[in-house]
């Protein structure tokens, strides 16, 4: 076989590539692939994104004698901050509730929450009064914040608590929580 022929055909036929076209494609293929390897093994110093490992348990808090709120207990989780970032380490999340009827509404952060960073072994409670739904690390502060209204109890039946990844937008877990 002559060289710069492709299998047996004529050189200059144009059946086939140049020699050094193949080895600048070779040397491009190895550079995106080492590329793809140290990308998912370092994240590109921030450039992928990976979303907070995260796992709840959730159930119904009694507030009142006539108001149920939704308590989401944090059993393990990476570092995260259920307001404004505590800093680059540690990922923002954010909540949003479904009603029984398919309606489905964000959660903002209570105006008197002390603590930002949700940690494993801690829980944080969400509630709606009459400005819409809201989360906070302590139900007691927000029973004893008369100036917000009363809380509001929940609709009767199944609802669906989202936790979001606040950087990308994805969703991290979805769960249901019964209101009696």
């Amino acid at each position: 076989m002559h060289p710069g022929t492709l299998m047996g055909g004529k050189a200059g036929s144009g059946r086939g590539m140049s020699h050094n076209v193949s080895i600048l494609l070779l040397v491009l293929l190895v550079v995106v692939v080492v590329l793809l390897v140290v990308g998912t093994l370092t994240g590109f110093a921030g450039l992928l994104v990976k979303s907070p490992m995260i796992a709840v348990r959730a159930g119904v808090y009694n507030a009142s004698s006539s108001t149920a709120v939704i308590a989401v207990s944090n059993i393990g989780s990476d570092p995260v901050s259920i307001g404004p970032s505590q800093g680059a380490a540690i990922a923002r999340i954010t909540f949003r509730v479904t009603s029984p009827a398919n309606t489905s509404e964000p959660v903002e952060v209570a105006p008197f929450v002390t603590n930002m960073s949700w940690t494993p072994g801690t829980t944080v409670f969400i509630y709606q009064d009459a400005n819409g739904f809201w989360v906070t690390d302590s139900m007691r502060s927000r029973l004893e914040n008369t100036t917000s209204g009363p809380v509001s109890p929940f609709t009767h039946g199944i609802w669906a608590v989202s936790i979001i990844d606040g950087k990308t937008g994805f969703l991290i877990v979805r769960f249901p929580v019964t209101i009696p």
